[in-house]
């Protein structure tokens, strides 16, 4: 007899209501994972070039969240899905180093009646680690020990992965992991399972499938699409193995990426083009797809959803009482949203990442050194605003986001997070009188050897307050190889013009003028000062004739980008900053 889904529907103008049931009633419980896909990587939302019909059919059936985060790189994800917590409470450290405080997701559904498993991508520590994390059987990709060539090499045919303890080799790992996982559901049709099920797919090497029509292919569009497609296949063999078995409608089915994409360009359906994002803090680097198919109904909600969540929904969806969910569990569960119930269970998101955070709600993005985007006008984070160019609204929604990270940074809560020390040093450090701000970034795309040069226009009106200071203007230039991710470069700037209320007041010429490369230990990316020519000496601001009444100060960059034989790819990104010498 095939086991009934906890989820039972009302009578009409009645809630659905989820209710605690014996072991055999359970809801079996699937979380897919993919590799570095980001949320314009399923044609539900709108892809052009993906094809991902099974994921698609099965978005049909499911709740679709709209603005789920991860965190930018795929080992701080993982934790916060197994542990349930924040990584600044818990992560020590890569390939799983995690302070303990409660026990893992498979440990308490384990406790709950399921049985688990671990298959495909692990990063979570050493052999013994899924055991010891609650798995009962494990077939993983198995990277420890491995030099980066190797890993390139082998990282889909002739794979290693970690079988229940033993190496194995794998002609494609893919393949392996999904066949595992499938003679798991099949073997545990009659009791209820917890399937952790995290493709190696699609991370790089970008190279083809089995189903790709060239092998020898060495071109990254292609295969990266091509992977998308092959991992689509796969997650749909795993949803026919659960019809086949008869316990389809009785499986909670979670589909998502462990964070952005890492490179390649995505055309969207209404012209946009989304290039990848992987490592960074941007809506690239963090927002992914997020479906959950429960009961076969289907909605779209645009309700936050944090990676620690899946913890306290899992536990919830299998019946454990929200008494036995330790109180260092972050994540919140949004297992009331499946069950049809509209509320608000998350007022913001907070994510920390190589020493920097962010606190953010559906309408805007608070950084940790008080910068902050308004996401709905600005989605790709190119203007920023500080407390002197705020609006009305963002000085408003200012408020409550800092309020919501100085909770974070300093509350009772978190005062044995692993990171807190060095968070709350940032975060005081920032709280200062600010030296340096951002004045904005821009993308520049369709660059060919025929674009010589740009122009672009900032409003600096509300940072030069001091005019008896020394500011310093800094440019970045960054761009995208064909087969390479975010690379940084001088930049030519041809002219700097400083305008007030439209009348040139300072200009640097071509001849006088160039960048040069001054880059920061351990931070990606690299700062680069507007320097003289002749004397080295730093372009400084002092000494400009600003008027009286002045409204509004101009800064015009006009910036060579010639790109000789495509060799920057077709987008490049131009950094501008102000910092106060003096």
């Amino acid at each position: 007899m095939p086991k009934l889904l906890s989820f039972i529907l009302g009578a009409v103008l009645t809630a659905p209501v989820l209710v605690a049931a014996p072991s055999s009633t359970k809801p079996n419980i699937i979380f897919i994972m993919t590799d570095d896909v980001g949320y314009e990587t399923v044609s539900y939302n709108k892809a052009l070039n993906f094809k991902t019909p099974n994921i698609d059919r099965l978005s049909t059936e499911s709740t679709v969240f709209t603005q789920a985060d991860a965190t930018p790189l795929c080992c701080p994800t993982r934790t916060r899905v197994v542990s349930g917590q924040y990584t600044y409470r818990n992560y020590i450290g890569w390939d799983g180093k995690i302070k303990k405080t409660a026990p893992f997701i498979a440990e308490k559904l384990k406790s709950a009646g399921y049985a688990t498993a671990a298959m495909g991508k692990w990063h979570l520590g050493d052999k013994k680690s899924p055991a010891r994390m609650g798995f009962d059987e494990h077939c993983l990709f198995w990277l420890q020990g491995m030099s980066q060539s190797d890993m390139m090499k082998f990282a889909y045919r002739n794979a290693p992965y970690l079988h229940n303890g033993k190496i194995v080799r794998a002609p494609y790992g893919p393949d392996l992991a999904n066949e595992q996982a499938r003679a798991f559901i099949k073997k545990n049709k009659d009791r209820p399972f917890f399937l952790y099920y995290t493709p190696w797919l699609c991370h790089n090497p970008f190279e083809p499938t089995p189903d790709s029509k060239d092998q020898n292919c060495t071109d990254w569009q292609t295969n990266f699409e091509d992977m998308v497609a092959y991992t689509d296949k796969l997650v749909g063999k795993i949803v026919k193995e659960l019809k086949d078995q008869g316990i389809y409608e009785n499986t909670v089915i979670v589909y998502t990426g462990d964070n952005g994409t890492k490179t390649c360009a995505h055309i969207m359906e209404d012209g946009t083009v989304i290039y990848g994002g992987k490592g960074t803090q941007t809506i690239d680097g963090c927002h992914v797809p997020l479906l959950v198919k429960t009961d076969g109904t289907h909605r779209t909600l645009d309700n936050l959803i944090d990676f620690a969540d899946f913890y306290a929904t899992f536990a919830d969806l299998a019946g454990v009482p929200a008494k036995d969910i330790d109180p260092t569990i972050d994540g919140v569960s949004f297992a009331p949203l499946l069950r049809g119930e509209t509320k608000t269970l998350r007022s913001h998101l907070f994510s920390f990442f190589r020493g920097g955070a962010f606190v953010r709600n559906q309408h805007y993005k608070y950084y940790i050194d008080q910068r902050i985007y308004d996401l709905v006008a600005d989605p790709r984070e190119n203007q920023p605003f500080y407390p002197e160019s705020d609006t009305p609204e963002t000085a408003k929604a200012r408020k409550a986001l800092h309020a919501e990270m100085t909770e974070i940074i300093q509350g009772e809560r978190f005062k044995n997070a692993v990171h807190r020390k060095e968070l709350l040093k940032t975060f005081e450090r920032y709280q200062k009188p600010a030296q340096s701000r951002i004045l904005g970034s821009r993308d520049f795309d369709g660059i060919t050897a025929a674009a010589k040069s740009v122009s672009w226009d900032l409003d600096m009106t509300p940072y030069l307050t001091d005019k008896n200071s020394t500011y310093r203007l800094r440019f970045s230039r960054s761009y995208r190889t064909k087969n390479s991710h975010l690379i940084y470069s001088n930049a030519r700037i041809k002219k700097v013009r400083v305008l007030c209320d439209g009348k040139e007041v300072f200009s640097r010429q071509p001849t006088t003028a160039t960048l040069t490369t001054r880059p920061k230990a351990k931070v990606i990316n690299p700062m680069v000062d507007f320097i003289y020519d002749e004397s080295k000496a730093r372009v400084g601001l002092k000494g400009l004739n600003i008027p009286e009444g002045t409204k509004t100060i101009t800064l015009k960059i006009d910036a060579d980008l010639t790109n000789p034989g495509n060799q920057w790819g077709d987008r490049i990104r131009l950094y501008t900053f102000l910092e106060k010498m003096d």
